[in-house]
């Protein structure tokens, strides 16, 4: 759990990604297929931004700190300029194939994503418009502690279906951030 958690400088960690590794990571809480937190470097990033000289610019802008899908995608948050810590940072899907796309405006949102367990973010292309979401067939544990935990702690509610996820949570991101984080990653 430390070297998860020193991702984050100490102005940059919020108690809700440490509460959120502790569950994941030392009580071995399920929270959703395909999710897992872990420890990335900051040279992961080279795979998705191609020019050298705008990754090395750009860098210090990222977090990847965990997977997204069992296939490669990965989890990273887009550090904006002006927020307090990670509890306010956007987080966008990075495609095991390439591209990328905005998923959730902070972690909150990412949590209640999360909510849908057997639906993992796919990117299939090198931009977003490759993006979907579909359940996967294979038999997956329940995140009922998950979704019970952030209702008591945070007031999440889960979300009841692929459309609602999209219309309540990733189509904001995308229409706060995607344009944004586009320019960052054409190569």
């Amino acid at each position: 759990m430390a070297q998860f958690l020193n991702l984050f400088t100490d102005d940059e960690r919020s108690l809700t990604i440490q509460t959120l590794a502790q569950k994941f990571l030392k009580d071995d809480m399920w929270i959703s297929y395909g999710m897992a937190l872990s420890y990335h470097r900051k040279d992961d990033l080279k795979y998705f931004i191609l020019d050298e000289q705008k990754c090395q610019k750009f860098e210090s802008q990222f977090l990847i700190f965990g997977r997204a899908t069992h296939s490669g995608s990965s989890y990273a948050f887009y550090k904006i300029p002006g927020s307090k810590n990670c509890d306010e940072w956007p987080v966008l899907v990075l495609g095991d194939e390439g591209g990328c796309v905005m998923i959730a405006k902070n972690i909150f949102d990412l949590m209640r994503f999360w909510t849908l367990n057997s639906v993992p973010p796919y990117i299939d292309t090198r931009d977003y418009k490759g993006f979907c979401l579909e359940f996967s067939q294979d038999d997956i544990e329940q995140n009922d502690d998950f979704k019970a935990w952030i209702l008591k702690d945070y007031g999440i509610k889960p979300v009841n279906s692929i459309e609602e996820a999209v219309e309540e949570i990733i189509n904001p991101a995308i229409a706060m951030y995607q344009t944004e984080i586009d320019a960052i990653f054409e190569n």
